[in-house]
This record gives C-alpha cells, sequence and structure tokens, in this order.
C-alpha cells in the first residue's frame, strides 16, 4: 500500500538500503584491494585502463581500481553522514526544546546564537574549522555536526511552540507534572516526526558536505577512498583524459543524494497529517 502510494520513496529506500548492504559488505562485494596497485603481466602498474572486463570502472593513475575504491568509499559517506547527522539532530533537538518550551530571555539568547550560526554559510563554516582542527574523519563529522544543529534547532523549536499550546499540556501542568517530565514524555515524542524528516534530509546534505571538503583537499586525507576524494584528485586532473575516473563517483555521489532527499519527502508526506491525505 505505501509502495503505491510513494513509489518514489520505496525507489530512495531501496537505494539506501543498498548504499547501507555495500558499506557494511565492503570486503566481500569489492573485487580489489582498494589501496593496491593491480600489475600486469610484467609486473607495471595498470594504469589508467578505461572501463573493462577486468576492471569494470577502469583503474586510476596508480593502478587502483575504481570500483572497489567507489565500494569502500561507501563507507566513509555512510559513516559521516549518520554520526554527524545524530550529533546535529541531538544538539538541535536539545536547543529547539529548550528554547520553545522555556522561552524567555533563555530563548532569545538561544534564538541570536541559532541566528548568527545560520548566516554563515555552511561550507564556510565547516572550511574554518577544519582548517583549526585539522583533516581527520572525526573532525568532519563534528563539523557537519555543528552545520546541521541550527537549522534543526529551528525547526524543533517552532514544533514545541505549537506542541505547547495543546490541551494535553495543560492536562499535565494541572496534575502537577514537573516541566522536565511535560518536555520528555509529552512534547519530545510530539517532534520525533519533524526530527526524523530533518535527519533523513541531511543525510543527503552531509554526504555532499564532505564531498565537497574533500574536493577542495580537506577531507578524510589520503590513502583513504572518499567519492569527493577521488572528484579532486584523479578524477579532476584527468578530467579530460579519462573521464571516468570523475563521472563514476560523481554518479554515486548524485545518485545517493537523490535518493536521502526523495526519501525524506517521503517520510514528510507520510507522517505530517495535514499531507498524509493530498
Amino acid at each position: 500500500m505505501l509502495v503505491q502510494r510513494k513509489p518514489v520513496g520505496a525507489v530512495s529506500a531501496a537505494i539506501v538500503c543498498a548504499l547501507i548492504v555495500v558499506a557494511v559488505f565492503a570486503p566481500l562485494l569489492a573485487p580489489r584491494d582498494p589501496y593496491a596497485f593491480n600489475l600486469d603481466e610484467r609486473g607495471l602498474p595498470v594504469r589508467m585502463q578505461p572501463p573493462s572486463s577486468s576492471f569494470l570502472l577502469g583503474t586510476d593513475p596508480l593502478g587502483r581500481d575504481v570500483l572497489s575504491r567507489i565500494v569502500y568509499g561507501a563507507r566513509v559517506s555512510l559513516i559521516v553522514g549518520f554520526a554527524s547527522v545524530m550529533i546535529g539532530t541531538l544538539l538541535g533537538t536539545a536547543l529547539g526544546l529548550v528554547s520553545g518550551y522555556w522561552e524567555g530571555r533563555l530563548d532569545q539568547v538561544i534564538q541570536r546564537g541559532v541566528d548568527t550560526a545560520m548566516a554563515i554559510p555552511g561550507i564556510v563554516l565547516a572550511l574554518a574549522v577544519i582548517s583549526v582542527l585539522g583533516q581527520s574523519l572525526t573532525n568532519i563529522v563534528l563539523v557537519i555536526g555543528l552545520v546541521i544543529a541550527p537549522g534543526a534547532s529551528r525547526v524543533v523549536r517552532g514544533t514545541v511552540l505549537a506542541v505547547k499550546q495543546q490541551t494535553f499540556i495543560d492536562a499535565a501542568h494541572a496534575s502537577g507534572a514537573s516541566a522536565g517530565r511535560i518536555v520528555l514524555r509529552h512534547v519530545l515524542p510530539n517532534v520525533f516526526a519533524p526530527i526524523l524528516v530533518i535527519g533523513t534530509v541531511w543525510l543527503g546534505n552531509a554526504i555532499v558536505i564532505e564531498a565537497a571538503l574533500s574536493f577542495l583537499g580537506l577531507g578524510t586525507p589520503p590513502p583513504t577512498p572518499t567519492w569527493g576524494g577521488m572528484l579532486s584528485g584523479e578524477g579532476r586532473r584527468n578530467l579530460e583524459t579519462a573521464p571516468y575516473l570523475a563521472v563514476f563517483p560523481g554518479l554515486a555521489i548524485s545518485i545517493v543524494v537523490l535518493a536521502f532527499n526523495m526519501l525524506g519527502d517521503a517520510l514528510r508526506d507520510l507522517l505530517d497529517p495535514r499531507l498524509r491525505n493530498r
């Protein structure tokens, strides 16, 4: 039934599940070692070989298998996406709950900080922090989480302000429940759906930011295979002579990001009662 109502969302969910399977079982699915320099019969590296039966997506200038590197690059994208979104949504949810429920001067202080953070383009903020902290997977996850948090906070705050007007919140106050209990037991469950949609949409954005940082040389340091790193390195240097080095990583990024965005839209339509019956 849901597949018939949201076929695009179902296809997107299948692509996301396939990405998870590829990332988890990369050692079994990758045809070759992504770090190894493949040699021919004479013992020379098989450099810049176009797609063939031996190397389905070709080899890079060092003789490494492009398909294997794309498969292992899915691991980096998945780790960065899920970890950074988890950090960003948790931080944004906490700020949004505090700001929306208690309001007053505390709300003003938090919102001015959120406004300041949102005024800075995400990629600029990421570049500034990475240039200070240095290149590592952990720093990239933290930076992207900080980029996600302000927007998540704003959405959660708006939802909390709407939930506070409901009669069951007044009933909880009348029963003598503490503010913390009301927030955790009554407010938080009602903002779960927007949080889920935010997280799903931002998974694609997190992958794009990681790829952009790698493209600019500030992402996960080599030789770890990443889709953005493959684009910025051998892909950009050999775009005219070997376009496949840039086309295949670019397709992987485009398909996965589009799948996450379409999945987020489908979840929004299913979870939002105002859109459910349209």
